[in-house]
């Protein structure tokens, strides 16, 4: 399921790295940072894979959240909330 991003405009916030606000099983984050799109675990600062392809990493990023049954947050280059993958 996928949950969009909010059209009223107030941006969702889910601090990186802050494991009481990922609740008891976390999530996988799929990000933008210095020219590459990468994903890690909420509780690492150290992403598991990096790629200059957005599409490829976002896939990645939510076969690892369903590998480990986690959502899947998916960010802008800006670094807002794009969308929220529930876990399957």
């Amino acid at each position: 399921m996928t949950v969009p991003a909010p059209t009223d405009g107030k941006v969702r916030t889910i601090a990186p790295h802050d494991p009481s606000a990922a609740g008891p099983e976390g999530f996988i984050e799929t990000y933008y940072r210095n020219g590459a799109w990468h994903s890690r675990r909420y509780d690492s600062e150290v992403p598991f894979s990096t790629s200059r392809d957005e599409l490829d990493q976002i896939a990645l990023g939510s076969q690892v959240a369903r590998w480990n049954r986690l959502p899947h947050i998916v960010r802008t280059t800006a670094g807002e909330i794009a969308e929220i993958l529930d876990a399957c």
